[in-house]
């Protein structure tokens, strides 16, 4: 049946269990000050770290058995932000690393105490930190794409 795999859809419900489940890993992140929180991006914070989901989680391929259960393999691409003041070159560069040794954290974590809702196969970097942008007032916004790999099935 490897014929019938194809490019489906968005995943809504999944999008809506993943995102807390996924603030939650995130937030055991061990160098995280005892002051920080990373929150879920809604575009008015100007300061600290957001997540930020790019489409929702993805589809990326399904199949159906022969008595109707469907596998899915799916994505929830997204965006860590973290936000802070024009500062020097030091205080970049610690936030470039900071970025960066979550990502390599993150991707040799044991996912299933974290996440009960999919079966996450891997999350992993796509991006090194690196300045997204600078806004008007100074404010540097420095990113991180990762993107978590995750299965499901539904019986029939």
């Amino acid at each position: 049946m490897a014929d019938d795999k194809k490019l489906v859809r968005i995943d809504l419900r999944a999008s809506e269990n993943l995102t807390p489940e996924l603030l939650s890993i995130l937030n055991a992140y061990p160098d995280l000050l005892p002051s920080e929180k990373i929150v879920f991006g809604d575009g008015s914070q100007t300061s600290g770290i957001a997540l930020y989901p790019i489409s929702g989680a993805v589809v990326v391929t399904e199949e159906e058995d022969i008595i109707g259960n469907i596998a899915q393999e799916c994505q929830y691409p997204f965006f860590l932000i973290y936000k802070v003041g024009k500062g020097s070159s030091s205080s970049r560069i610690a936030i470039k690393e900071f970025l960066d040794d979550l990502g390599r954290w993150l991707e040799v974590q044991d996912y299933k105490s974290y996440f009960s809702s999919v079966d996450v196969t891997d999350i992993s970097r796509q991006t090194p930190g690196y300045l997204e942008s600078r806004e008007e007032d100074g404010v540097e916004n420095w990113a991180i794409y990762i993107t978590l790999f995750y299965r499901r099935t539904i019986e029939a």
